[in-house]
């Protein structure tokens, strides 16, 4: 068994980093001892109000200092963040993989509304990423961080075939869910359900633009919501 699990907190709190912390609680209520790593390049940011309850099960911050690299030990860190592991020599290294798009070790495209706009803003970032990358291969002797050398933690079969395509072994994963939303508990009733569909905005894409813009369907944005709104709001869709 572990003796440590170091969780990365890098500063980002939508639903990937909230599921970061998830991750620990789970990991806890299981017997481990998990500390997360305070990696904010901010220190005025904050987790939200409402990650307060993770820290009720016993979850700690510490400093990047403070991590014991050693065999005995993990960091668990996201895939928008996999370099982050360079930095450790001795400990298990684990991706939770939230998503394939936001891993830091891929080209991507941007996702501007036109052709041109897309090519142009897009070879600029990868621009940017090559020289990273190069930079990488000075510092550390390899571009990316190799996946092979990780345990990598699968959350949907998108990313598995994405992981197996890198030659990259996985373990499957699910995202754990809210106990607010488990002791709400299941809505059977079809009395209030309308034909709407509901969609993240803070996960835009070209496809999901343009549909909306179509106007064909009625479609509800899931955006600045309490959980309560957000159940009340699902029960009805």
């Amino acid at each position: 068994m572990l003796s440590n699990i170091y969780i990365l907190d890098g500063g980002a709190y939508s639903g990937g980093g909230e599921a970061m912390f998830q991750l620990g609680c789970d990991l806890i209520s299981r017997g481990y001892k998990v500390s997360i790593i305070d990696a904010r390049r901010d220190p005025a940011v904050r987790p939200p109000q409402k990650f307060d309850k993770y820290f009720e099960y016993g979850l700690t911050y510490c400093s990047q200092e403070d991590v014991v690299d050693s065999p005995s030990n993990a960091v668990i860190v996201p895939e928008s963040a996999t370099e982050y592991l360079f930095n450790y020599k001795r400990v298990k290294p684990i991706i939770y993989w939230l998503s394939y798009e936001n891993y830091d070790g891929r080209y991507s495209w941007n996702e501007a509304e036109t052709y041109f706009n897309r090519v142009i803003q897009g070879m600029r970032r990868n621009v940017f990423k090559m020289l990273h990358f190069m930079k990488n291969v000075i510092r550390y002797g390899k571009a990316r961080y190799p996946l092979q050398n990780a345990v990598n933690l699968s959350g949907s079969n998108y990313t598995n075939m994405k992981l197996a395509n890198e030659g990259a072994p996985f373990l499957p994963l699910f995202h754990s869910i809210g106990v607010d939303f488990i002791n709400a508990g299941m809505c059977t009733s079809k009395e209030n359900r309308k034909d709407v569909i509901l969609y993240n905005p803070a996960k835009p894409s070209r496809l999901t633009r343009k549909l909306v813009k179509r106007g064909k369907y009625a479609y509800v944005s899931i955006q600045s919501m309490t959980v309560d709104q957000m159940i009340e709001l699902f029960r009805q869709a």
